[in-house]
C-alpha cells in the first residue's frame, strides 16, 4: 500500500467522496507485475489517501510505480482535473532475501529462504544470542555466559567438559560425574559402575541398592535382599514374607500368628470364622458364640430371619422381636398403591389409583383432612403436633423428629446430637452444651473414657466404641495405633500398647523368638535354643508358674500361685455377661399398652469353661443391691420393670446383675434402661424485669405487688391439667427461681407457681448482667401430662416492673388449649392469640410486648388499659379502680411507740415523716381526746394502765380514702425481784430477775443492759459492788457487795517452829495478823511482796502449844485460817 496527500480536500463530479476507482495504477519496466491497475482499496483522512495494491515477481532496481486519474476529480468550488502533475510517480524498494524487510533497512540482507527475521530482518541462524562472537547458525553451545572466552565452535572450556573429570564430552560415557570424583578412561567414576559399592558390577548385579557394608554374595545380594525377614527362610520359598524380627517361624517362614491371624488356636486354612476376637472361646471351627449368633439372641445366623437384634431383646423361633415384626409390617404396603404402610394414610386404595406422598387419592385426601390435617396418621383430636409436614414419619402422638426438643434446648432431635442437655445450659448448632462437649468431644454419642475413636468427624455413624468404619479400617485392633504404625496388628481389645501397638504379651521378654503369649517357658536363658513353645529340651520337664501342669504342656504360663486351672494349666474364667441397654417409653402419666411389670428383656451370660461330671456350664445371675435396683426384678435370665417411669425425673436407670458359675467364679455388669420421652407440649415465656427504687411514697398493698399483674380472667381447665415452669435461659437465669405454693387454688388444678428473684433486687447495686437494672429470664411451661396435645398458653404480662426489695415478681398463669380451641370466640386460636380470654379480634398490641392491648397494663399500675383512665401513673402509686392515683402515705411514715413507767406516768409517741400535712389524732379508750400535728412529733402523757386505740386521718383528705388506725396496751410494771446464789467456786454470782423488760446491772461502776431473767456476773479479784434496777424507780433497786479473795496458803499445818504462808495476787504487800482462840492479837505485822517472792515466813517458837487464827489481807485478799501448833 501507499499514501499520498492532496492539497486540499476532492470529490468526485457528482461531489461524492472519491473512491478506489476514480484511480489507476502502473508500473515501470522491471520484473514485477500488478495484479490489477486499479486499487483494490482506498482509505480517506481529511486530505490523505491510503491505496492497497498487489505485486507479483520481484522488484527490479529503478522500477517505479505511476498514480493517475481514471474519472475527473474536483474541490469543493468546483474546479476539477483529471491528472496528476506532479508528485504522482514513487520508486520502488527492492526485498532482495524476500524475508518482509526492503533492502534499505535490512541488517541481514541474505536471510535464508523461509527463515523468521526480526524487525531489523535477521533470522536466528544470523544472530548471536550469547554475543560470543559466533553466530547461532555455527554456535555448538548456544548459552555461553557473557565475556567467557570460546572456540571457532562457541563453545568454552568448560561446555566441551561439562562434568569437569577430564574426559570430553564425546567420549564421555559418565557425562555426569561428581565433581572431584576419580574416573577411568570413559570417565567413569566406580559409584557409577557399582551403583551400590558392593564390588559386583551393575551388570552383573542382581540386588542393586545393598545397604553400605553389607556382605554380598557373588550375585551382589545380601542376606536381607535374599530373606528380606530375616527368618532364616529364603524369599522364594517363605510363604509368609514379612515376619516380624527374632519371631520364630516354621519351615514355610511362618509365625503362629500368621498361620492363625485370629489367635483363636485353629489354623487359618481350616478356620471357618477368621475374624474370632482374640481371647474368645471358639469350637472346633474356629468360631466363638457371637460368629455363631451374632446378635446373641438363642437362634443361629442362619435360621435368624432378624439379625440384628438388639442385644437382649425378646425374640420368637425365627430371631424376631415384636418390634422387628412390627417394622416388617409397617414396610408393607396392602393396599399396593407404592406408599408403605407405615406413611399410608388411605390403607384401602382401589387398586391402581392415583396417590400421592400419604397413599390418597384426591377423593380420600378431603375426608382424611376432616380428622387428620396434617395427613400425619394421627386425629387431630390426639395430636401433640398438628402442622407436620405432610410425608414426614412421625411416632404415636404426631410428631416428627423435627418437632420434637426433647431437652428443650431449642435444637430439634432431628439434628440434636446431643439431646440430654441440662435445662437452661447454653449449647452450640448442634445442641451441645460445654459440659456435654467435655464428656464426648467428638459428639458421636460415646463417652470419651469409652471412646477409643476420639477424633471422629461430626455426623458419622459409630459402632459401641465411637469409631467409623473407616476408622476401624485405619486401626483394626482399636489399640489407638494406626495400623501402618502397629507392630501388633492383633492386641486384644482394651490391652494398654506401647507407641508401636504392642501389649506386654505380644512381646518377647526372654528373646527366644516366641512371644509372651504363647510362651510356655517364660524365663528361657539366653541364646538357648526353643521349641515353638519357647521351651529348651532342659524347661520342658520343669514347672515355672508352680501350677502343677508342666512347661510342655501348659498353655497358660505364668498362672499365679493358688489360681485354679483346667488340665492345660489355664485359670478358669469368670462367666462372661453383656451389658445390656434397654429403651422402654416412659408409664408413669398415660396408659400404656406395655403393664408396668413386663419382661424388657433378656441378660445374656454364658461359661466357656470345660464342663466336667462334677461341674456344668450353668450361670447364675442375681440383681444386686444399689442404684435403682427397686425398678426391676429378676426372674431367670429375664429383666422386669416393675415400677412406672417418668423421662421428666429421670432420663436413665441403671442396675447391676452379677453372673456366678459352677466353679464359684463370678462377675458383674451395669444394665442400663434409657426412658423414651412421651413428646409433652410447652412453651417458652421469656420475661424483662425492670427494678424501679423504692421511696416513703412508693405503695405495697396488692396493687403494687407481684398480684397486680394477676389475670382475673382464667375459669378454664380440666382436673388433671398440670404445668411444670422450669427456669430455661435468659441472660440472668442464674438470679432467679420458681416458687410454689403447697395449694392448688385455681379453677385448671394449676400449682400456684412464682417468678422470683433468689435475692431481692437492690436498684443501687444491681446484679443482672449488664447493669442496667433490667433483668431477663426464659421460663418453659411444660404440660407433665405425658402424650396430652393441650398447649400451655401463658396468660399473663412479659415485660414486668418490680420495686426493689421485693422478691417475688409475678404468679406464673397459663391455662391448657388445643390447637383449635378460641375461648374468647375472636376468631384468633388461644395458642396464637395474644389475649386468649379477652376477646381482642385485630390483635392490636400498640407497645408490642406481646400482649394484646385488651388485657395489657401499659403503666403497670394493676389496671388493664381498656379500664385505665390514667394511663401514665408513676410506678409503685396506689390507684383506684380506674387506674388514678389516690391519696397514700406509706406505713413507715408512722411510728407509734409506748413508755411504760410507775402509776399513772405512763405514755404514747407518735413521730411521722411527712410534714407537708395536718394530721387529726383521735385517741380513745382508757383517755378519749381528738389533737392535730403539723410536727414531727406528738406525745400524750400521765397515762394509766389500759388499752387504747389511736386513728389517724389528714386534714382535706375524707376518711373514706385514707385513715390509720393503731392499737396498743399499756401495763404497769411489778416490783423488781432479784434472786442471787454466789457460786464461791467459781467466782460467780447468778441471779433470777423479774419484773422488768430489761435490766441494768451496774458492777464495779460498768453497767450493762440485759432483757435476759437469768444472768451470771463474773466477780473480779478483791471488793465487788454490785446494784440492778428496771430504769424504773417506782419498781425499787436491788443493791449487794462481794470480795473475791485471791489464794492464800498456809503451810505446814499443823505446826512447830515455823510457818510459811503465801499470798496469791499480784499486790505488792500484805497485812498479816495472828490471833489467840479467845480472840486477842498477839501480832500484826506488815508484809513487802514481789511477783517472784510471795511467801512470808513467821517465827512461832515463843508462842505455846495450841490453835491460832491468822487473818490475811491486801487489796486482793481477806482471808482468816485456824493453824495448831504442837
Amino acid at each position: 500500500m501507499l499514501s499520498f496527500t492532496l492539497s486540499e480536500p476532492a470529490f468526485s463530479s457528482d461531489e461524492s467522496p472519491i473512491e478506489a476507482a476514480d484511480f489507476s495504477l502502473s508500473l515501470s519496466t522491471g520484473s514485477a507485475t500488478l495484479e490489477s491497475q486499479t486499487p483494490e482499496a482506498l482509505e480517506q483522512e481529511e486530505t490523505t489517501y491510503t491505496i492497497s495494491f498487489t505485486i507479483t515477481g520481484t522488484i527490479s532496481e529503478g522500477q517505479t510505480i505511476s498514480i493517475g486519474l481514471v474519472n475527473s476529480i474536483q474541490d469543493v468550488v468546483g474546479n476539477a482535473t483529471s491528472t496528476f502533475n506532479i508528485n504522482h510517480v514513487l520508486e520502488l524498494i527492492p526485498d532482495t532475501d524476500q524475508d518482509g524487510i526492503s533492502d534499505d533497512i535490512d541488517a541481514c540482507p541474505e536471510t535464508p529462504e523461509g527463515e523468521a527475521v526480526n524487525e531489523e530482518g535477521c533470522g536466528f541462524s544470523q544472530r548471536d544470542d550469547d554475543q560470543d562472537g559466533i553466530n547461532n547458525g555455527i554456535d555448538v553451545c548456544p548459552a555461553t555466559p557473557s565475556g567467557v572466552a570460546v572456540d571457532e565452535k562457541g563453545c568454552s572450556d568448560l561446555q566441551n567438559d561439562l562434568d569437569q573429570d577430564g574426559i570430553p564430552n564425546d567420549i564421555d560415557q559418565c557425562p555426569e560425574t561428581e565433581t572431584g570424583a576419580e574416573v577411568d578412561a570413559n570417565g567413569c567414576a566406580q559409584i557409577q559402575i557399582d551403583e551400590d559399592l558392593d564390588g559386583v558390577l551393575n551388570i552383573n548385579d542382581l540386588c542393586q541398592g545393598s545397604e553400605a557394608g553389607a556382605e554380598v554374595d557373588t550375585n551382589g545380594c545380601a542376606q536381607i535382599q535374599i530373606d528380606e525377614d530375616l527368618d532364616g527362610i529364603l524369599n522364594i520359598d517363605d510363604q509368609c514374607l514379612g515376619s516380624e524380627p527374632d519371631v520364630r517361624v516354621d519351615e514355610f517362614g511362618c509365625a503362629r500368628v500368621q498361620n492363625d491371624e485370629d489367635l483363636d488356636g485353629v489354623k487359618d486354612v481350616e478356620d471357618q470364622c477368621p475374624g474370632t476376637v482374640i481371647g474368645e472361646s471358639v469350637d472346633e471351627f474356629g468360631c466363638s458364640l457371637i460368629q455363631k449368633d451374632g446378635d446373641l439372641d438363642g437362634i443361629g445366623n442362619e435360621d435368624d430371619l432378624c439379625p440384628n437384634t438388639p442385644l437382649g431383646t425378646i425374640v420368637d423361633e425365627t430371631g424376631c422381636s415384636q418390634q422387628d415384626l412390627d417394622a416388617l409390617e409397617e414396610n408393607k404396603d396392602d393396599d399396593e398403591d407404592g406408599v408403605p404402610n407405615t406413611l399410608d394414610r388411605c390403607n384401602d386404595t382401589p387398586l391402581g389409583a392415583t396417590v400421592d406422598l400419604t397413599g390418597c387419592t384426591l377423593v380420600e385426601l378431603e375426608a382424611v383432612a376432616d380428622y387428620d390435617e396434617d395427613f400425619d396418621g394421627i386425629p387431630d383430636t390426639l395430636d401433640s403436633c398438628p402442622g407436620t409436614t405432610i410425608g414426614l414419619l412421625v411416632n404415636e402422638f404426631g410428631c416428627s423428629l423435627s418437632e420434637i426438643d426433647t431437652d428443650f434446648d431449642r435444637v430439634m432431635d432431628d439434628v440434636d446430637l446431643c439431646p440430654n442437655t441440662p435445662l437452661a445450659e447454653e449449647v452450640n448448632e448442634f445442641g451441645c452444651s460445654v459440659s456435654q462437649l467435655e464428656n464426648d468431644l467428638d459428639l458421636d454419642g460415646v463417652v470419651n473414657e469409652k471412646d477409643l475413636c476420639a477424633d471422629t468427624p461430626i455426623g458419622e455413624a459409630v459402632n459401641e466404641f465411637g469409631c467409623t468404619e473407616i476408622q476401624l479400617e485405619l486401626d483394626t485392633d482399636l489399640d489407638g495405633v494406626l495400623d501402618e504404625n502397629d507392630a501388633c496388628l492383633n492386641t486384644k481389645l482394651g490391652l494398654e500398647v506401647n507407641e508401636f501397638g504392642c501389649n506386654e504379651s505380644q512381646l518377647d521378654d526372654d528373646f527366644d523368638g516366641v512371644e509372651n503369649q504363647f510362651d510356655r517357658c517364660p524365663e528361657t536363658l539366653l541364646n538357648t535354643e526353643v521349641d515353638e513353645n519357647g521351651c529348651s529340651e532342659d524347661q520342658l520337664d520343669l514347672d515355672d508358674d508352680n501350677d502343677g501342669v508342666k512347661n510342655k504342656k501348659d498353655l497358660c504360663a505364668g498362672t499365679p500361685i493358688g489360681t485354679p486351672i483346667d488340665e492345660n494349666g489355664c485359670p478358669f474364667n469368670p462367666p462372661t455377661i453383656y451389658s445390656v441397654e434397654f429403651e422402654r417409653l416412659e408409664t408413669k402419666s398415660i396408659d400404656m399398652d406395655i403393664p408396668v411389670d413386663a419382661p424388657l428383656g433378656k441378660i445374656i451370660a454364658f461359661d466357656d469353661n470345660p464342663t466336667t461330671d462334677n461341674l456344668t456350664d450353668e450361670v447364675i445371675l442375681t440383681l444386686e443391691d444399689g442404684g435403682n435396683s427397686d425398678y426391676f426384678r429378676l426372674e431367670g435370665d429375664l429383666l422386669y420393670l416393675i415400677r412406672s417411669i417418668d423421662y421428666e425425673e429421670q432420663k436413665t436407670l441403671s442396675v447391676t446383675i452379677k453372673a456366678t458359675n459352677s466353679r464359684g467364679l463370678y462377675s458383674a455388669s451395669v444394665v442400663k434402661l434409657q426412658i423414651l420421652d412421651i413428646p409433652n407440649t410447652y412453651t417458652f415465656s421469656s420475661y424483662t424485669l425492670a427494678v424501679f427504687p423504692v421511696d416513703a411514697n412508693t405503695t405495697f398493698d396488692s396493687k403494687n405487688s407481684h398480684r397486680r399483674y394477676f389475670n382475673p380472667s382464667t375459669t378454664k381447665g380440666v382436673g388433671k391439667w398440670k404445668i411444670k415452669k422450669k427456669i430455661s435461659g435468659g441472660a440472668d437465669a442464674g438470679l432467679f427461681q420458681i416458687g410454689s405454693s403447697d395449694m392448688q387454688k385455681n379453677s385448671a388444678g394449676e400449682s400456684e407457681d412464682y417468678l422470683e428473684f433468689i435475692r431481692p433486687p437492690d436498684f443501687d447495686n444491681p446484679q443482672d448482667h449488664n447493669r442496667d437494672n433490667i433483668y431477663e429470664v426464659e421460663v418453659i411451661n411444660v404440660n407433665s401430662e405425658d402424650g396430652d396435645a393441650d398447649v400451655p398458653v401463658v396468660l399473663t404480662q412479659t415485660q414486668l416492673v418490680v420495686p426493689e426489695g421485693n422478691t417475688t415478681a409475678i404468679q406464673l398463669q397459663t391455662v391448657p388449649a388445643t390447637p383449635l380451641d378460641d375461648t374468647d370466640g375472636d376468631g384468633v386460636v388461644d395458642i396464637l392469640d395474644n389475649s386468649p380470654l379477652v376477646s381482642n379480634p385485630d390483635q392490636s398490641d400498640d407497645d408490642g410486648d406481646g400482649v394484646g392491648d385488651v388485657s395489657d397494663d401499659a403503666d403497670h399500675d394493676g389496671v388493664w388499659n381498656p379500664n385505665d383512665t390514667c394511663a401514665d401513673t408513676p410506678y409503685g402509686s396506689m390507684v383506684n379502680k380506674e387506674g388514678c392515683l389516690i391519696f397514700y402515705l406509706a406505713p413507715s411514715n408512722f411510728s407509734l411507740s409506748k413508755t411504760e413507767k410507775c402509776l399513772d406516768t405512763n405514755s404514747i409517741s407518735l413521730v411521722v415523716q411527712d410534714i407537708s400535712v395536718t394530721y387529726n389524732i383521735a385517741v380513745s379508750g382508757a383517755v378519749n381526746k381528738t389533737e392535730t400535728l403539723s410536727t414531727n412529733n406528738w406525745t400524750l402523757n400521765n397515762l394509766s394502765a389500759g388499752d387504747y386505740s389511736i386513728c389517724i386521718t389528714i386534714e382535706g383528705i375524707l376518711a373514706t380514702e385514707f385513715m390509720r388506725c393503731f392499737d396498743l396496751t399499756i401495763n404497769e410494771p411489778q416490783p423488781l425481784s432479784v434472786y442471787s446464789a454466789a457460786r464461791k467456786g467459781q467466782e460467780t454470782v447468778n441471779y433470777k430477775l423479774a419484773g422488768g423488760s430489761s435490766y441494768s446491772i451496774t458492777h464495779n461502776g460498768i453497767t450493762k443492759q440485759t432483757t435476759q431473767s437469768d444472768y451470771t456476773l463474773t466477780l473480779e479479784k478483791g471488793a465487788n459492788t454490785v446494784s440492778i434496777s428496771t430504769g424504773i424507780a417506782c419498781q425499787g433497786i436491788f443493791e449487794q457487795a462481794y470480795f473475791n479473795s485471791d489464794t492464800v496458803v498456809f503451810a505446814p499445818n499443823p505446826f512447830k517452829e515455823m510457818l510459811a504462808i503465801y499470798v496469791g495476787g499480784e499486790e505488792m504487800d500484805a497485812s498479816i495478823e495472828l490471833y489467840s482462840n479467845d480472840g486477842r492479837i498477839i501480832m500484826s505485822q506488815h508484809y513487802a511482796l514481789t511477783i517472784m517472792d510471795r511467801t512470808v515466813y513467821i517465827d512461832t517458837s515463843r508462842l505455846v502449844t495450841g490453835s491460832y487464827v491468822v487473818k490475811v489481807t491486801n487489796a486482793s485478799v481477806n482471808q482468816s485460817q485456824i493453824v495448831i501448833k504442837e
